[in-house]
């Protein structure tokens, strides 16, 4: 029921922007930066948080016009996640895929949106030990939602600066004890040029 309503919803907002777009132009744009991830831990219902990784983020976006304040954007970002506990890190690569609606004005923007993500690889990495493969003890796909601030600058708004915030809405432990759960939550800082 969840994957037919957010089709729906995915529908709904492309037949608005192809309407849109006859009245203003759509821009293509990349961003990188950096991103500021920890581990949610559940253990029978008690919470921790590990420590933050730094890692990566790059990606495209693509803004089409809904009116004249709101844009629908869409992008495609490869997200370096995880966290550090007690001396063992956790290095979480994924896709995402954040499906955003942004509020703008001439220079600042705030938006929200879902961001769905895909486990590309896990690894874990002890004190003084090698890196271990942990992919299978993690579910493939992330589910996170978005909320967001950006500034524009420069000839025709071309570059941009967000900062952004991601919270979880999944456990992606796979097959973990009753009561057990682990959540990415972060926040990313990034430079980007639109087209």
């Amino acid at each position: 029921m969840r994957k037919v309503s957010l089709l729906s919803l995915v529908l709904i907002i492309s037949s608005l922007a192809v309407h849109a777009q006859e009245k203003a132009k759509s821009r293509t744009g990349f961003r990188a930066g950096v991103n500021y991830f920890a581990q949610r831990i559940e253990e029978n219902k008690e919470y921790s948080y590990s420590d933050f990784r730094t890692g990566l983020t790059v990606g495209l976006f693509h803004e089409i016009p809904l009116g004249t304040r709101f844009i629908f954007q869409p992008e495609l970002v490869f997200n370096n996640m995880g966290g550090e506990k007690d001396g063992t890190v956790t290095k979480l690569n994924y896709m995402s895929l954040p499906l955003l609606l942004k509020l703008h004005g001439k220079r600042f923007g705030a938006y929200v949106g879902p961001q769905f993500s895909l486990l590309l690889s896990a690894k874990v990495k002890e004190e003084f030990d090698v890196e271990t493969d942990v992919k299978n003890s993690y579910k493939s796909g992330d589910f996170g939602g978005i909320v967001g601030l950006e500034y524009s600058l420069g000839a025709a708004n071309s570059f941009v600066i967000s900062f952004r915030y991601q919270f979880a809405m999944n456990d992606v432990l796979k097959d973990g004890d009753p009561g057990e759960a682990i959540r990415n939550t972060g926040v990313q800082l990034t430079a980007g040029f639109r087209f």
